[in-house]
């Protein structure tokens, strides 16, 4: 059970700075004047994957045993790694200076990872 606990823990942490990244993404690439489209394009689709990861799991399910299931996440995992290297603008030069010390990405990766919040909400409760 405690390790469940800090799976959700770590999920949290990666869905946030993962949501930050893909609004942070749409919002710059969207054509001025349909960033409403582009961003209920960006949620439809994302919502639809639920659906439809759901529907695959509860077929999968039934042929596979719950602990292969995981596996795919791998692979999927992999296959976004590649697609993302093809990502314009993502080359080693300008990786560096999205995470270089005066960067936004950088602070807030600092912040989320330093745990200060938590602190912080620990030492008002006390």
């Amino acid at each position: 059970m405690p390790i469940l606990i800090i799976a959700v823990i770590f999920n949290g942490f990666a869905s946030s700075t993962m949501f930050t990244t893909y609004q942070t993404y749409v919002r710059t690439h969207a054509s001025k004047g349909h960033s409403c489209a582009a961003f209920g394009l960006f949620f439809s689709s994302f919502n639809i994957a639920f659906v439809i990861g759901a529907l695959i799991s509860s077929v999968l399910i039934k042929h596979v045993h719950l602990p292969y299931l995981f596996l795919f996440i791998v692979v999927f995992s992999i296959i976004s790694l590649i697609s993302d290297q093809k990502l314009p603008g993502l080359n080693p030069k300008r990786f560096k200076e999205l995470f270089s010390k005066e960067t936004f990405l950088h602070q807030f990766f600092r912040e989320v990872f330093s745990f200060s919040a938590f602190k912080h909400v620990f030492t008002a409760m006390k």
